[in-house]
């Protein structure tokens, strides 16, 4: 859905930090869940610039088949 509403790396980061603004503090659970949520954020990144990255290659077919 995010490629959908062409969402960007900086929309995913600042999404990132809204979600840990939600529950700052010490406690190790949290400390864990930030953890997985930047791992999380590399894995959504890396969905986002292949979702593109689709587009971007269709589009190169696509010009390569009108030239012949």
């Amino acid at each position: 859905e995010l490629g959908f509403m062409r969402a960007g790396p900086l929309d995913l980061i600042e999404l990132h930090g809204h979600a840990l603004a939600q529950e700052p503090g010490d406690d190790p659970r949290v400390l864990a869940r930030e953890e997985e949520g930047r791992l999380l954020l590399v894995e959504l990144l890396g969905n986002l610039a292949s979702y593109y990255r689709s587009f971007a290659f269709a589009a190169n077919v696509g010009e390569i088949t009108k030239g012949d």
